[in-house]
């Protein structure tokens, strides 16, 4: 895609409906028109245009798969012998794979990344080996990592309002939730706009009912939080993901995670248990914008970082599953 070309730009009140969605996502028209100030016409005529430009992919619930009981696993992959009709295949195959929740397509050392939701090594290993049965002769080359924890930033780069971090992870609970309760998060994980008056039929409940479980499952910390997935390509900016090897101390990795918690351009960061410590995701306008950043962490972090690597995302494809079950 030409950047410049295809590059559309954000109004004042774009930022500001944004900010409000990336803070709470399901908030109504009303409510985000109020915080604003303008009216809830105004508000749902931006957000319509949003969707209708391709800037706002979609607004959903993040859960905590962690409380759950299941780890997330990212796979990065490297082809060998493939034509552009076999990853197609490919990439249908695991976007309707129930435990893969990501698939995004790499530009660099890695052509693929997807994630793999599971409670164990054994479960990973027989769900991956039935992902990719299919296309595994394919497969040149595999890197496993386990994300330990995840915090989610806000996009305070695209509209200057610092909104606090969300974390995920960093302690595996089982917290038990019935099927009434996994539609539910499975519907605001797909679309958290879909408010308990439009559930309630599906699940044959009053709508204070679905609201009063939405409650529960929120202060269980299940729904961590409503945010939104946005096109940074279409806003002209490149999407990296960047991995830092330390020496390995975790007080130096506390302090690498906080200092990137203040950087506008890095939209989250992960704790890994293998192949890197910390990668952190990255939304730059050009390489100039991560030479500086590189350059910086060395210069701030040069006792505690040994090496880094970075890959750029090239294609986030439409699929965004939090929940593996």
């Amino acid at each position: 895609m030409n950047l410049i070309k295809n590059m559309k730009q954000l109004s004042k009140i774009d930022k500001k409906i944004l900010a409000e969605l990336d803070t709470n996502s399901r908030q109504s028209f009303s409510q985000i028109a109020k915080r604003i100030k303008t009216s809830k016409e105004v508000v749902r005529y931006h957000f319509e245009n949003l969707q209708k430009n391709r800037i706002l992919k979609n607004c959903y619930a993040l859960i905590d798969t962690y409380k759950l009981g299941y780890l997330i696993h990212a796979v990065w992959i490297k082809f060998r012998n493939l034509n552009l009709s076999i990853e197609q295949k490919i990439v249908e195959k695991l976007k309707s794979t129930k435990n893969v929740g990501v698939v995004i397509k790499l530009y660099g050392k890695w052509d693929l990344v997807i994630c793999v939701w599971a409670k164990n090594i054994i479960e990973f290993n027989d769900n991956y080996k039935i992902i990719t049965q299919d296309f595994h002769q394919f497969i040149k080359e595999q890197l496993v990592t386990v994300e330990l924890n995840c915090t989610y930033k806000s996009l305070d780069f695209l509209y200057k309002s610092i909104i606090p971090p969300v974390k995920i992870g960093d302690k595996l609970e089982i917290i038990e939730i019935d099927k009434i309760d996994t539609e539910i998060i499975r519907q605001l994980a797909r679309n958290s706009r879909t408010n308990s008056t439009e559930l309630a039929p599906k699940l044959k409940l009053t709508p204070n009912a679905v609201l009063e479980r939405i409650k529960r499952l929120e202060k269980k910390g299940v729904i961590a939080a409503y945010k939104i997935n946005i096109d940074y390509e279409i806003l002209g900016f490149m999407h990296h993901r960047i991995f830092l090897k330390t020496n390995n101390s975790q007080i130096a990795i506390k302090r690498i995670m906080e200092y990137l918690k203040r950087i506008p351009c890095v939209i989250s960061i992960m704790n890994y248990s293998s192949y890197a410590d910390i990668e952190f995701r990255i939304c730059v306008r050009d390489t100039r914008e991560i030479h500086e950043l590189l350059t910086d962490l060395r210069n701030r972090f040069e006792n505690d970082i040994q090496e880094y690597d970075s890959i750029m995302f090239l294609e986030s494809f439409d699929l965004l599953n939090f929940l593996p079950i």
